[in-house]
């Protein structure tokens, strides 16, 4: 899943020192150590893009919502809207969209407030009526799937965002949506609860625009009555589902795979056989731990079938995969065939050759304190991959495409990387490199190592939780800030790219022409950094990315 991040520009008062300009600091990070603030609409813009609500080893996620609710509030109606669909265009997340068009829809008009008339969640200035018009421009585009539906329902419902009813505007939107929604696709999306897609048809109330309509919501809310609708007029392909469900000898329907494990029969061997053999790369990697809970990997033929096509370098290039998602999937299917965790191997090897290979001498600083251990990167309710895993694969991703790159393991101390091999598989470099550290956060001391040294380097990045508090920086300006205008002195066309694996608002070097600040991480990360080395940035390019996103 492609995760795109956020960035903006921030100037201020700076110290002159070794021929650069150091910039002040003007906040503290979470760990209590000196950092560079965000404006509003750079922090906002970083959550919404690579936030997940989870629990991270600094911030809860209730923080993470207040925070988010905090920085809205002092950002206008058009940048939210803007926001909410490049989050779910580009960076394809899913709980943050929906969190920004609740907040856009909390500012609409025409709810019941406590405080008579009066809409608190209303920023003055603005137009009410553009409000209302932004929300009914970028709801089809951000709600673009069931999940999403039922995700914006759940955070309106909850009134965490300052409304809880949805009006008129509000079930108007939501009754286009499921008249609009092909009837394929909304039988598809209708699992999953709190709410379910039936709890939603019940609360919008759509009027069905014909009789087979009418019988799909019925089969989904499922309304006994009679008089209500027509069982004949299902659609063919629910018939067939039916049809299946009282007689397993008949073809395995195409539908989700939760409706075929949720039903009151265990599939056969041949049911398999039918479901993986229609399987696409894509639903044959996410598929892995269903196929394994549903004892189809147990058959020796519908194994080959999945290795085989996993490890098949022609589809990995065809699906234009990075090692990211495989490397998730490596680690969620621990315990599965060997055969299967080959492949997974052999897909991670051949998914690198979609990296680019960055030009010139590469420096890599990956982040090994304790921090970056603790958890999962996306908070402990979504994944079990830790930040130090990821720093870990981009990494030895990295060393895969640039052979002479130079990796410095950090925390309070320099690890010694001689053990790593550019040769060595990328999960077996990943997973020696997971093994360093586990102290605090000094993240100017491999740019100081670097500088004692008197080395050369065209592009140096660093993989981090960004919490830097064990700091050497003097007074007004980090130590990470420092060493990079020490190192610019003797490397004047070196860039530096910092990636935050768990975003919050503040960083440890200002963004300048040079130097590029990534919240958060996805596949895209590697093409953000290649991107800004082709074209440079001047500190507001992923804002400005923002501003050009159409919302009608």
């Amino acid at each position: 899943m492609a995760n795109k991040s956020i960035f903006n520009t921030q100037r201020g008062a700076t110290h002159r020192q070794y021929g650069e300009s150091v910039a002040t600091v003007d906040t503290v990070n979470e760990a209590g150590g000196k950092a560079y603030d965000m404006t509003d609409k750079h922090a906002l813009a970083q959550l919404a893009s690579t936030g997940c609500f989870g629990q991270t080893f600094y911030v809860g996620a209730r923080d993470q919502l207040d925070k988010v609710k905090e920085l809205a509030a002092r950002c206008d109606s058009e940048f939210l809207a803007k926001l909410a669909v490049y989050a779910r265009s580009q960076g394809y997340m899913k709980d943050m969209p929906a969190v920004m068009l609740g907040i856009l829809f909390a500012r609409v008009p025409g709810a019941k407030y406590e405080n008579g008339d009066v809409n608190p969640n209303f920023i003055e200035g603005e137009d009410p009526q553009k409000v209302s018009a932004l929300f009914r421009a970028i709801f089809m585009v951000v709600m673009d799937n069931g999940r999403m539906l039922r995700n914006f329902v759940q955070v309106v419902r909850s009134g965490a965002l300052g409304r809880k009813s949805f009006g008129t505007s509000g079930r108007k939107m939501i009754r286009q949506w499921l008249n609009d929604r092909s009837y394929w696709k909304l039988f598809q999306e209708a699992v999953g609860n709190d709410p379910s897609m039936a709890d939603v048809i019940k609360m919008a109330r759509p009027k069905p625009k014909d009789a087979e309509q009418r019988a799909l919501f019925g089969y989904i809310t499922e309304d006994d009555r009679a008089e209500s609708w027509d069982r004949e007029a299902l659609p063919q392909f629910i018939k067939d589902f039916e049809a299946f469900k009282k007689d397993p000898t008949k073809e395995v329907p195409d539908v989700f795979f939760e409706r075929l494990t949720a039903l009151n029969f265990k599939l056969e061997k041949r049911h398999w056989l039918e479901i993986v053999q229609k399987a696409s790369w894509f639903q044959s990697l996410k598929s892995l731990n269903i196929f394994q809970k549903n004892g189809a990997l147990d058959h020796d033929e519908i194994t080959k079938i999945l290795a085989d096509r996993l490890k098949d370098l022609e589809l990995v290039k065809k699906a234009k995969v990075f090692p990211y998602q495989i490397f998730v999937a490596y680690h969620a299917a621990q315990g599965l065939p060997k055969k299967i965790m080959n492949a997974l191997q052999d897909a991670l090897e051949a998914a690198t050759e979609n990296i680019p290979a960055y030009e010139g001498k590469v420096l890599v600083f990956p982040d090994v304190s304790g921090s970056m251990s603790w958890g999962s990167v996306t908070g402990s309710r979504t994944s079990s991959i830790r930040c130090v895993d990821v720093a870990a694969l981009i990494t030895a991703s990295i060393m895969r495409t640039n052979d002479e790159a130079e990796v410095y393991p950090f925390d309070t101390r320099l690890h010694d990387a001689t053990s790593l091999n550019g040769r060595d598989s990328v999960a077996t470099n990943a997973e020696k490199l997971s093994r360093f550290g586990g102290g605090g956060t000094d993240c100017s001391l491999p740019l100081a190592a670097i500088n004692r040294a008197g080395k050369k380097a065209d592009l140096v990045i660093y993989v981090s939780d960004n919490e830097s508090w064990v700091d050497r920086g003097g007074y007004g300006h980090t130590g990470t800030m420092e060493e990079w205008s020490k190192f610019k002195r003797n490397n004047p066309n070196a860039k530096l790219v910092c990636i935050d694996l768990q975003p919050n608002t503040s960083m440890q070097v200002r963004d300048t022409v040079d130097i590029l600040n990534i919240g958060g991480f996805s596949d895209a990360v590697f093409k953000v950094i290649d991107a800004f080395l082709r074209g440079g940035t001047d500190g507001e390019h992923w804002v400005q990315e923002v501003g050009k996103t159409q919302i009608g």
